[in-house]
């Protein structure tokens, strides 16, 4: 049965082990309840309340990155198997936990921990952009800081990149009302097309043949 009713001992279980100072088991809990998110979300409606307060403990800064990743992959599998936009709404306050993921992972240098984070925010905006609607200034300021910071992989920045493009496309209205948007994210992507690098002249001149041979 897909009713949490049905199965009296996972379900505890997963919050048990959402509770446990144990990493695995954390993560593990998490890892389940992503992978159930579509069977069961409908039917959790009772305890979304008690879930909303599984997320916001998991996504805490003294959690391990991994567990606060998993707790990530968790929400946005939750969200996407809601089909009220109602029922999104209580859980819109964890966004600002989200991208606290993204700082300090970026903070400490890990960056796949950084990656999965991102990858995460990019399938949020494609399928749900306006549960961050919100909170959609702080999103478009952290990647505009991430796509543009040459320092960091280039994976992360287009993915930050990604992200910007994502809302522009999919959500023109949010982004033209965000006095800066455009302004900041055009020079960032055009920054990023022309660092697409030729190793050499030769390489330069294949790429330009290419081009003329598109023309013809």
């Amino acid at each position: 049965s897909n009713d949490p009713s049905g199965w009296p001992e996972l379900f505890p279980w997963m919050l048990e082990g959402t509770r446990s100072t144990n990493v695995p088991l954390h993560e593990a809990a998490l890892a389940i309840f992503n992978t159930l998110s579509e069977f069961i979300a409908e039917k959790m409606a009772a305890h979304h309340g008690m879930l909303l307060d599984v997320f916001r403990s998991s996504l805490q800064a003294q959690q391990e990155l991994s567990v606060r990743n998993a707790a990530l992959r968790a929400l946005a599998s939750f969200l996407m198997a809601l089909s009220e936009p109602s029922q999104r709404v209580p859980f819109q306050e964890l966004v600002p936990l989200m991208l606290q993921t993204i700082s300090d992972a970026l903070a400490r240098g890990m960056e796949d921990e950084c990656r999965e984070a991102l990858e995460v925010f990019v399938e949020v905006a494609e399928s749900q952009t306006k549960f961050l609607k919100r909170h959609l200034a702080e999103c478009v300021t952290g990647m505009i800081a991430i796509a543009s910071n040459t320092s960091l992989d280039d994976s992360l920045r287009h993915l930050a990149l990604e992200f910007l493009l994502t809302i522009a496309e999919g959500a023109p209205t949010l982004a033209r009302k965000m006095p800066r948007f455009c302004a900041d994210t055009v020079p960032v992507a055009l920054a990023m097309m022309l660092e697409l690098e030729c190793d050499t002249a030769q390489e330069l001149q294949e790429w330009e043949d290419e081009d003329e041979d598109e023309e013809d």
